[in-house]
């Protein structure tokens, strides 16, 4: 045990140590993020009534800090009463990446303060019928103490520690009844993966990275009771998977 003990704090101070070096850039900015993960309720709070809010108490990540990553704009972008806020809108198209009709689309919103720092994250109500408030907000809290890969850019988190939630997942049909028909179905060792395709309406895109504005969010369903177990997908160049079978207690 206190070889262990040993070995990651050492990983620790190298990480620190490496990352220390990019002081003023966007990865080190995130690793601050990362590092509040672990205190979550003395630097986040958490809305939820129609859509989901997540609180930065205090603000470190600027607004163009996302075009780095996701070398993308947003959709719109709007300023009230000294507060920016940048809408991402991703439609949903159909597998010739035409809109599909009715529309269907959800949004992601950031909002940063008079000096450009994030100070809330809002998903609109579509994307919660997905992923329940719970689930959501356990996989943010999650981040705290995950696996740092450096040369993939990846967080790998351990829920096994976290506390199990009660909530029930949503049913395939649920789902059905809100995304509409999927682009693809294919059977797995985990059950059966249903596949959407959104994109993302974006008035200015890095050249060589357009496929960042497709995202295609494939859903896996428990083959016994038809709920929700699995999802992946890729948002305005972020990557987010997530197993719920490893957060639910039901």
């Amino acid at each position: 045990m206190r070889r262990r003990l040993i070995r990651l704090t050492f990983r620790s101070l190298l990480v620190s140590a490496l990352l220390s070096s990019l002081t003023g850039c966007v990865w080190w900015r995130l690793y601050q993020v990362y590092n509040q993960m672990a205190e979550f309720d003395e630097h986040f709070s958490v809305q939820h009534d129609q859509s989901f809010t997540l609180l930065f108490k205090d603000p470190v990540v600027y607004s163009e800090d996302f075009v780095f990553l996701a070398k993308l704009q947003p959709t719109q972008k709007g300023v009230h009463q000294g507060v920016h806020r940048w809408d991402y809108f991703f439609q949903k198209v159909d597998q010739n990446n035409q809109s599909v009709n009715p529309p269907i689309a959800f949004t992601w919103t950031l909002f940063f303060n008079a000096d450009n720092r994030l100070e809330a994250a809002e998903l609109s109500p579509i994307f919660l019928k997905i992923v329940p408030p719970a689930f959501l907000e356990a996989s943010i809290r999650s981040i705290a103490g995950a696996a740092i890969n450096a040369t993939e850019r990846q967080l790998k988190a351990d829920v096994a520690k976290m506390a199990k939630i009660t909530v029930p997942l949503p049913t395939k049909n649920s789902i059905l009844a809100v995304l509409g028909a999927p682009i693809g179905r294919e059977k797995s060792p985990a059950g059966e993966v249903l596949s959407f395709r959104f994109l993302l309406v974006s008035p200015d895109i890095e050249p060589g990275y357009e496929s960042r504005a497709m995202s295609t969010v494939k859903l896996t369903f428990d083959p016994n009771t038809e709920r929700l177990s699995r999802m992946s997908g890729r948002y305005a160049g972020l990557k987010i998977a997530i197993n719920y079978q490893n957060l639910t207690a039901l």
